[in-house]
């Protein structure tokens, strides 16, 4: 276990510094910049298989710091999480205890049609269309994804960032001899699948003198089954509610909400099941 632990450090390490270090070079300097610093904490975050999170006493903490930003190419988001608790991201099925910390990283960059050609790509409400690829790795079983399509950047009304858009979705576990039976090999989660994956950030909402905000982050594979994509149709939406500390939107606390469905979980089981999580996170953000 320790030496899955520091395998996945080393790496993510390595994937920080050069996703991150490298995109503002890469991509030009930004005209529009936003970077949050977060801390959330939950007491029922039920164990998942898929994605790492939740811990045996349902006990965990987050610490998460996310940058996007608009440059003379498209556009660059960048997340950095560490989740603790006690057993993070335990399978007892697949006989793994889980760790005290777990890392994930995702970088998102875009390149935007309208800035590559000079032409413009608006049609109704969509402002631009832009060619998207998503790297993400996870200390959690070396999990690694690769993900590339078409983005659209939707106009709406109230919404800062409304992104939308459909990516193929390849994923594996980077298996370590401590799983699956000391075989070594890697473990397939998705083979040449679709998500339907969609970012929104929207502008203050006053109410009174009172200031909120709402945030989302959606994932829908909508694949369905077979033998590779045996996990069926996986549903993944994060939404942060934010009240403005002071009317200063710079200091924000609220719920963020995290449901996540798939089928044929080990967590529920053996056999033919679907598993269901809906947890609730205590929230602070702070805008750099």
């Amino acid at each position: 276990m320790t030496n899955r632990i520091a395998q996945g450090m080393s790496a993510l390490v390595v994937s920080c510094m050069a996703m991150f270090a490298c995109s503002t070079p890469a991509f030009g300097a930004e005209s529009l910049s936003f970077n949050w610093i977060s801390f959330s904490a939950a007491n029922n975050a039920r164990l998942n298989a898929q994605t790492g999170w939740g811990s045996p006493d349902g006990n965990t903490r987050e610490l998460q710091f996310e940058h996007f930003g608009q440059n003379d190419w498209g556009s660059f988001y960048f997340d950095l999480q560490s989740t603790n608790g006690k057993g993070v991201g335990a399978v007892p099925a697949l006989g793994d205890n889980g760790s005290a910390v777990d890392m994930y990283v995702a970088a998102v960059p875009t390149v935007s049609l309208s800035k590559l050609t000079g032409k413009t790509f608006t049609l109704g409400r969509i402002s631009d269309v832009s060619l998207i690829a998503s790297l993400q790795q996870s200390s959690y079983f070396h999990y690694q994804a690769v993900e590339l399509g078409l983005n659209l950047s939707i106009y709406a009304p109230g919404f800062l960032i409304f992104d939308t858009g459909i990516l193929t979705h390849n994923t594996w576990w980077d298996v370590s001899p401590t799983f699956d039976r000391n075989t070594g090999r890697n473990y397939r989660l998705d083979k040449n699948k679709w998500v339907w994956r969609t970012y929104m950030v929207s502008r203050p909402i006053d109410i009174g003198s009172q200031r909120f905000n709402f945030n989302l982050q959606s994932y829908i594979n909508t694949s369905g089954n077979g033998s590779q994509n045996k996990h069926g149709t996986e549903v993944l939406l994060i939404s942060d509610y934010l009240w403005n500390i002071g009317s200063n939107s710079d200091y924000q606390i609220g719920l963020r909400h995290i449901y996540s469905t798939h089928k044929n979980s080990p967590v529920v089981g053996p056999g033919n099941n679907t598993y269901h999580s809906s947890v609730p996170y205590l929230l602070f953000k702070y805008t750099l």
